[in-house]
């Protein structure tokens, strides 16, 4: 998940979990506090569903023994790659920002339920904020391939917390940028921006949010003042990447709150209806 951390080696990985060695092609800073991380995954690479994600083991983290999950910011079968767009917040991304080519470790992936776009949509509407990027990357270049319009509306803290952009606009995504600052878009939030594509294109018909928990909350909400949307008519998906112990469903620590009881973000999400989601 953008940032988000099974005990144990890949023997305790699940049947439907594959666990696979793989080695660092790259590690690059992107953006203020942001990396780019490429990685050899012949086994896992053409498996990726967009809105997935990988659970590591890090090498050379001694004395910790959860495993780290991160969306998978991309996947190219052909080349047999996963990337990673993480960004520094603690010790585990401090320490995986010194990970140099060649160095290996362990991965149960993908994971996790991704987005579910409906087959007919040909307007969507991505919000993103921060890296939550990563989680929506594969699905707008997905969407785009499947000849739909995509506009994303990304914020950040500002100017040089932007990372991404430019992949997204070379397949054809609009661009919508607010940073907190004004540095970089309009100053304000990210909200104010889905607010503003809701407001001037009623042709949008899918709706997929991720992002820091109180900005989707706000989204969501945004998203449901809309009958469209409240109706189910037009499909409104949020990604809860919650913090985690073990990835596979077992330890309940990711429980998110929905209308139909608790649902753990690892193995029932982590994209969501946002109609079911219960927010505090």
């Amino acid at each position: 998940m953008s940032n988000i951390g099974d005990s144990g080696a890949c023997s305790g990985a699940k049947a439907n979990r594959e666990c696979e060695a793989l080695d660092v092609l790259s590690n690059e800073r992107r953006a203020d506090g942001i990396w780019l991380l490429r990685l050899a995954a012949p086994g896992m690479a053409g498996k990726v569903e967009p809105g997935q994600f990988a659970h590591f083991r890090l090498p050379r983290f001694g004395g910790h023994i959860l495993r780290r999950p991160f969306s998978i910011y991309d996947a190219n079968a052909e080349e047999g790659t996963i990337e990673l767009l993480y960004q520094l917040a603690g010790k585990g991304t401090e320490h995986m920002t010194s990970l140099v080519p060649g160095e290996r470790f362990d991965c149960i992936g993908p994971v996790g339920t991704g987005w579910a776009p409906p087959a007919q949509a040909r307007n969507a509407l991505l919000v993103c904020g921060g890296v939550g990027i990563a989680a929506v990357n594969m699905l707008a270049l997905a969407l785009r391939r499947s000849g739909a319009a995509v506009t994303c509306a990304f914020g950040a803290g500002n100017a040089g917390k932007l990372a991404g952009i430019e992949r997204l606009e070379s397949a054809g995504v609009k661009m919508l940028i607010a940073t907190d600052d004004g540095s970089a878009g309009h100053r304000g939030f990210v909200t104010d921006l889905m607010r503003d594509a809701l407001a001037g294109d009623p042709s949008i018909d899918y709706i997929a949010i991720c992002g820091p928990r109180p900005m989707e909350a706000i989204a969501c909400r945004i998203a449901l003042e809309s009958e469209r949307v409240a109706s189910g008519e037009v499909r409104c998906e949020v990604s809860m990447e919650n913090r985690m112990a073990c990835g596979i469903g077992a330890c309940l620590s990711c429980v998110v709150d929905t209308v139909d009881g608790l649902r753990r973000s690892c193995a029932d999400g982590p994209v969501f209806d946002a109609r079911k989601v219960v927010w505090r």
